[in-house]
């Protein structure tokens, strides 16, 4: 389930709570933050937390700074294992991690090896989803999710919008985003 499904299922469940009509059905804190912050986006307001206007200024430094962490944890985690320097260690997680393996560094204790097995499946997901960021951080999703959610929140959600969706009277909300 996405945010967006969050949201809906959020705001329906807080409708059928209400049950009286108007428009001010109980909806939970998380929900109102995650409607506030698109909102907040869409209008371009500015964060007060300096780490996040850093990311705001520069989308691919977040990915850039997941990666090191993940690598350098790793990297060092190897190191100490395998009795490696910090650099071969790192190298070692960099290699694996983007599947390249040369070969030229590798585990040789039993543990190594077993948390090689374990690392290098999540380190190719994780790195690869990182760099699956990098053009949604630079250019946005371009999927449209961004407009069908500008869509569905601008969407009259009172007990009588809701009502007026159910066009066939089966007691399901049809409402095409």
């Amino acid at each position: 389930m996405d945010a967006r499904d969050a949201i809906v299922a959020e705001t329906r469940a807080a409708l059928l709570r209400a049950g009286d009509g108007s428009n001010s059905a109980a909806v939970s804190p998380a929900v109102l933050a995650k409607m506030k912050a698109m909102e907040d986006k869409k209008s371009g307001a500015k964060s007060n937390n300096p780490i996040e206007r850093v990311f705001q200024l520069f989308p691919v430094l977040e990915v850039v700074l997941y990666m090191t962490i993940y690598t350098v944890a790793f990297g060092n985690l190897f190191a100490y294992l395998e009795n490696w320097s910090f650099a071969d260690g790192v190298y070692f997680a960099v290699i694996s991690g983007t599947s390249i393996g040369y070969g030229d560094v590798s585990p040789v204790t039993s543990t190594g090896r077993f948390l090689s097995i374990l690392y290098i499946p999540f380190a190719v997901v994780f790195v690869s989803t990182q760099l699956g960021e990098v053009p949604d951080k630079l250019f946005g999703s371009g999927d449209g999710n961004d407009k069908k959610l500008e869509k569905l929140m601008s969407a009259d959600l009172s007990l009588e919008g809701i009502l007026a969706m159910d066009k066939d009277g089966d007691g399901s909300v049809h409402l095409v985003l």
